[in-house]
């Protein structure tokens, strides 16, 4: 009976272990702040795939993208139209080799979640980025952003940040080295939850746009 419950203990921790471990599967809602406009954005997230809606101002999805991180491909997704279309990107020109990464002991929580404050630096890019990250097994995140090759400096600047892996930010800024605010990255909900397959996949009746 001993024997048996120290099976029984060692494979519930196990199965506890491995719960613990499982990437990040569920939804992130967030907003882009510029000095133009906001935007509201829905991350889902699945094993290696991620959709990425965007929202018009009524609240309606008038756009989205599904990302294979394994197979780094990108397809756009337009629903007033009801077409689909591969896309490919390519790297950011600008030389961001001279980041200087300050991971400082500061920490608070954001929407209940323990997070700590990174900084990130490129004097010669004239700009400077301030993170609230938190680690929860979001392994989507860094290859997401190597995938869609994004040229807005924040996305560089945090892309430069060493062991990031596992995290992400709920609250990010960049601002100009004089301290003028240039955007402003706030997650408003974090829900883990099963994701359905078909979240990933081409709605039914849409059809490929071909360029001439």
């Amino acid at each position: 009976m001993y024997k048996f419950l120290i099976v029984i203990s060692s494979l519930f921790l196990l199965h506890v272990g491995n719960s613990f471990s499982q990437s990040f599967e569920g939804s992130i809602t967030f907003k882009r702040i510029t000095f133009k406009d906001t935007t509201d954005y829905i991350y889902s997230v699945k094993g290696d795939m991620v959709r990425i809606d965007e929202k018009n101002k009524k609240g309606r999805i008038q756009g989205t993208m599904l990302v294979d991180t394994k197979n780094k491909k990108i397809t756009t997704v337009s629903h007033d139209r009801k077409v689909f279309m591969s896309v490919e990107t390519k790297p950011a020109s600008l030389d961001m080799s001279k980041t200087e990464v300050d991971k400082t002991k500061e920490t608070k929580e954001i929407l209940g979640l323990k997070c700590e404050k990174w900084i990130a630096k490129n004097t010669e890019q004239n700009t400077i980025a301030e993170f609230w990250v938190h680690k929860g097994n979001y392994d989507f995140f860094l290859p997401l952003l190597g995938v869609l090759n994004r040229k807005d400096k924040i996305s560089l600047l945090y892309q430069k940040i060493p062991d990031a892996n596992g995290y992400f930010s709920l609250y990010g800024e960049e601002r100009s080295v004089d301290g003028s605010l240039k955007e402003q990255l706030q997650v408003v909900k974090v829900e883990k939850k099963k994701m359905p397959d078909t979240s990933f996949k081409i709605p039914a009746g849409y059809t490929k746009f071909e360029t001439k």
